[in-house]
């Protein structure tokens, strides 16, 4: 709207003349409407192209198929077109539409300030959407590159995770395809477990410890592993020992439980843990007696999106659905080749499936990151077209006030002085912006923060140097029309009309 004032303003002898030879209000309000529709129906056509075009690249960004349906698209897109029209054309026609032809004539409307609380209002509130969109881009950006950095503890460039254990033609076969796993060139190690980081699956299990009553039961993340598995995984003991995986003893089994589980099971000090011993009902209603042999650190076993969870780690072969290899070389199809042949040689009745640890850790991450790629989209969006209006009103305030400057000039005004009045001119509307713009941007980014249990710090600063950003693009855009009339010649200023 702002622009399309600016461009109005320039066609006030227009309107004037065709007043003076009878054209009514109303005839005039009716040309400038149909004249701001007819734009935004080809904006939206061109809108619909772009889309068309974009489609297929869309859809194997996100994995799926998405198709246009034009019998449902049209109709709310004429309409879409036809209000958008209406409410960016209303205000700039009835502005220019309703003086007498006299005013329209003599170009009175470029030298009063008739509108001028519109356009601020305007300026501000386009703004304050600019700042509070580019504020959470901010916090959404550095909140994703905090999920990443909080779960590099574990290689997840560096593992590759076969599936299918369980099944039964792989069962008795397990040690077979190790061996076979380990032999080939640039594995490190190859582990067997119920679950692995970032997927919860390996079952759970309801603890009552001795004594407690059982409607204080605790329930447990049972992952079932191998001896290789903390090596694989990079996963280390903070007190206690490695569970003993030679000794069966028929009696209770050893467990390492995380700092989360030692707390709940009564031990604000994990080491505290050591020794205790619980009982546990697993989903069939078998009971089992545990012994915590160790602890480890909280490493957020299923991802930074989640709380962290009480999580037990012990033997259970029966129990294994993945074998994960760890490589000690970049990933490269040579090596996924011969991953594939040893399990073709040791299981050829069954096709391998194998994923990267990245890709479970990409089936969480995908969501926050595809949330702030079109978050920032929107921002670019939104920051371009006020600035574009900003940009055009500023280029319309500079040729009002075309004489106003000849005139300081003459009167021994200096260059940067004017610079500065132009610029503090467009100032206010955006500071004006920031009340409104600071407090929802941090009351939104208060709401996205809380689905992760560690949150980005120091969230008011960032959203003040967002808008400390975007003051200062406003500034660059505005100064690029001030310097331009502040270097004009007063002699040229002052003939102008």
């Amino acid at each position: 709207a702002n622009l399309a004032t600016a461009l109005g303003f320039g066609r006030t002898r227009e309107v004037g003349l065709r007043k003076a030879f009878g054209a009514s209000q109303g005839q005039l309000l009716r040309q400038f409407l149909l004249e701001s529709i007819t734009l935004v129906l080809f904006a939206g056509l061109l809108a619909l192209a772009s889309v068309e075009l974009l489609l297929p690249v869309y859809n194997e960004w996100v994995g799926r198929s998405v198709e246009l349906e034009y019998l449902d698209i049209i109709p709310t897109l004429i309409a879409t077109c036809i209000g958008t029209g209406l409410l960016a054309g209303a205000y700039p026609a009835y502005l220019i539409s309703r003086h007498q032809a006299v005013a329209g004539l003599r170009n009175d409307l470029l030298t009063g300030r008739r509108g001028s609380r519109v356009r601020t209002l305007l300026i501000a509130s386009q703004f304050a959407i600019s700042l509070f969109i580019l504020a959470l881009v901010a916090i959404i950006q550095l909140q994703n590159a905090k999920l990443i950095e909080l779960n590099d503890s574990y290689p997840r460039s560096e593992v590759v995770v076969l599936s299918q254990i369980e099944d039964s033609r792989v069962v008795g076969k397990v040690q077979q395809l190790g061996d076979a796993l380990a032999s080939v060139a640039g594995v490190r190690s190859v582990t067997f477990s119920s679950g692995i980081p970032f997927l919860q699956t390996g079952g759970s299990i309801t603890v009552v410890d001795t004594g407690v009553a059982p409607d204080d039961a605790l329930e447990l993340l049972m992952v079932s592993m191998d001896a290789a598995y903390f090596d694989a995984y990079n996963i280390n003991l903070t007190s206690g020992q490695m569970i003993d995986f030679t000794r069966d003893d028929g009696g209770s089994r050893e467990v390492v439980i995380n700092q989360t589980a030692a707390q709940q099971l009564g031990h604000p000090v994990a080491q505290d843990s050591i020794g205790r011993v619980f009982e546990a009902v697993d989903e069939n209603g078998d009971k089992q007696h545990y012994r915590v042999v160790g602890t480890v650190l909280e490493q957020y076993f299923l991802g930074v999106h989640m709380k962290e969870q009480p999580i037990a780690f012990s033997i259970d072969p029966d129990r294994y659905e993945f074998c994960s290899v760890r490589l000690d070389r970049p990933i490269d199809d040579e090596l996924l080749q011969q991953i594939d042949a040893a399990w073709a040689k040791v299981i050829p009745e069954l096709p391998v499936r194998r994923a990267f640890l990245t890709d479970y850790f990409d089936r969480f991450f995908r969501i926050p990151r595809l949330i702030g790629q079109l978050i920032a989209l929107f921002a670019g969006i939104a920051i371009t077209l006020a600035l574009i209006g900003l940009f055009g009103l500023a280029a319309f305030m500079a040729q009002r006030r075309t004489r106003e400057i000849g005139l300081r000039k003459v009167m021994g005004a200096e260059r940067n002085q004017l610079i500065r009045l132009l610029i503090w001119q467009f100032t206010l509307p955006v500071l004006w912006s920031l009340p409104v713009a600071l407090p929802l941007a941090y009351w939104a980014s208060d709401i996205y923060l809380d689905f992760f249990a560690e949150r980005v710090a120091h969230v008011i600063p960032i959203i003040a140097a967002t808008s400390i950003i975007c003051l200062f693009i406003a500034w660059l855009v505005v100064a690029v029309h001030a310097i331009g009339v502040a270097r004009a010649r007063p002699a040229q200023s002052l003939r102008y009309r």
